[in-house]
């Protein structure tokens, strides 16, 4: 009996420790726009990044991403964004699948005396999958920083999207 059931755990645990159905992996660009203090201080500029997802269902990605865009104007400044997100997957249309996803984030802004900002982001976004591992796709984010300094602030983000799952 006991054989059985170390049998059994043996083969059921791995699977529910690690539920993954894919993993995605991916970069984006696209245009920063800054809000507040740093629209005026700073012009929006062009960002790159890149991302990586675990499918752990039909519905949602989890997903780490990371983004950097340098912005002219006065000093100028660079922002460095790394964001953890639940991304729900909200509807099909065709081979379109539509995600609504959000979750807290990390900012660093380049300049003397500066400290990493916390905030929350939230954003939309659609992937067409070209073949079963390729996916393109637009996204749209709001980053909503706390506390930021005068010249600091929140921001939106479009970006196109380019990945494989695997």
């Amino acid at each position: 009996m006991k054989n059985k059931l170390a049998l059994a755990l043996a083969l059921l645990l791995p699977g529910l420790a690690y539920p993954l159905e894919s993993v995605y992996v991916g970069a984006e660009f696209g245009q920063v726009f800054l809000t507040s203090g740093a629209a005026a201080a700073h012009t929006n500029a062009l960002g790159f990044g890149g991302e990586v997802g675990f499918r752990t269902n039909p519905v949602l990605y989890v997903t780490v991403r990371s983004q950097l865009s340098a912005h002219g104007g006065g000093a100028g400044t660079s922002l460095w964004a790394t964001s953890l997100s639940a991304d729900v997957l909200v509807g099909n249309i065709y081979d379109i699948e539509v995600f609504l996803g959000g979750g807290p984030g990390f900012y660093q802004f380049s300049g003397t005396n500066r400290s990493p900002r916390f905030g929350l982001q939230g954003g939309l976004y659609g992937d067409l999958q070209v073949s079963e591992a390729i996916r393109l796709g637009l996204g749209f984010r709001f980053h909503g920083l706390f506390n930021p300094a005068v010249d600091e602030g929140s921001f939106w983000n479009i970006m196109m999207r380019f990945g494989f799952s695997l």
